[in-house]
């Protein structure tokens, strides 16, 4: 399967399933307003940081487990994908369910938090924290929705 590593340029947002590194924090260009830490892992920034930097409401953290990615992607897979035979439809999907769920064993709970986000163009300290931790290898891209 291909999988896209970058935004979407037609959109004002991307979704992501990824995968980040545990213990692995990333030195803030200032201190967080609302904990004054100078260090942050990126999901606890997206949890309790981003508004604080003037972050829009188009990025979120939409799942930060595993059984909720599951099941929020279930009802992307029903709303986004097309099956042909609808006699075949639960077989296909489960099946795809099958395939994404793999994907996910290849992250380990001990060494990786799992998480289904959504980061707005225009959150450029979100989107510069993400995108240094992809290059870094901080942050595996699970899928790219778009």
């Amino acid at each position: 399967m291909k999988t896209r590593n970058g935004f979407v340029s037609n959109s004002s947002s991307s979704s992501f399933i990824i995968a980040v590194r545990k213990h692995v924090a990333k030195k803030l260009t200032k201190p967080c307003k609302c904990c004054g830490l100078t260090h942050i892992s990126f999901l606890t920034f997206m949890r309790e940081c981003c508004k604080d930097y003037g972050s829009s409401d188009a990025s979120e953290l939409k799942a930060s487990d595993r059984a909720d990615i599951l099941k929020e992607w279930a009802e992307y897979l029903a709303w986004s994908k097309c099956y042909n035979d609808p006699l075949k439809k639960d077989l296909q999907m489960a099946e795809d369910m099958e395939e994404f769920r793999e994907r996910l064993e290849k992250y380990d709970d001990k060494h990786w938090d799992l998480a289904w986000v959504q980061i707005s163009y225009h959150d450029g300290i979100l989107k510069a924290l993400f995108d240094d931790m992809v290059k870094n290898k901080s942050i595996e891209i699970i899928e790219n929705m778009g």
